[in-house]
């Protein structure tokens, strides 16, 4: 079944579904993080997801969720993933 969502209407329709604390590296951190990827492969674009599964494994996240399921296994095989609509399909407001 197609969504009739798209990209940009994820973040309005997640918010009051999942309850966060929203975690922002800071410029330590992520000086930090960055070399723990050179052993990782981990470079170019990729980057960006790394950091962004380095700051769910410092701020102890449970689990993250994500439309992009492929990037963050490679990238975090630890963190536990939930696509996106298989977060929303319980939601009460979720078509």
């Amino acid at each position: 079944m197609a969504s009739s969502y798209s990209r940009q209407d994820y973040p309005s329709l997640c918010l009051p579904v999942f309850k966060h604390e929203r975690m922002n590296l800071n410029p330590k951190q992520v000086l930090a993080e960055i070399p723990k990827a050179v052993p990782a492969n981990v470079q170019g674009p990729a980057i960006h997801d790394w950091l962004h599964a380095g700051a769910a494994r410092l701020s102890i996240a449970s689990h993250l969720t994500t439309l992009n399921e492929k990037h963050f296994r490679e990238l975090s095989p630890s963190l536990r993933l939930i696509p996106v609509m298989e977060a929303l399909k319980d939601a009460p407001h979720a078509v």
